[in-house]
């Protein structure tokens, strides 16, 4: 069993409890990974707008702060749509 599948069955396996509460802990898994995507999409595009030579909406404070946040909203994003593909 790999190891996605075993905290798969933690979650949502048989000793979790009846159909319908397996069905809403994973409607929330995959709720919660898409805003995950969503939130990571959306720092990523407001501090890559934010190195653009417009400037917008921080004025640039420091290049280093929007590259470190630029990386964070793609990190972010990515273990969203890995989390998401883990409740599949």
């Amino acid at each position: 069993m790999s190891g996605t599948t075993y905290r798969l069955e933690l979650y949502c396996g048989s000793s979790a409890g009846n159909d319908a509460e397996r069905e809403f802990r994973r409607r929330m898994m995959k709720a919660m990974s898409i805003s995950g995507i969503a939130f990571g999409i959306l720092l990523f595009v407001i501090f890559a707008l934010d190195l653009t030579p417009l400037k917008i909406p921080f004025g640039q404070p420091s290049a280093t702060l929007d590259i470190g946040f630029i990386i964070a909203g793609l990190l972010m994003a990515y273990l969203g749509w890995s989390a998401m593909q883990a409740t599949k």
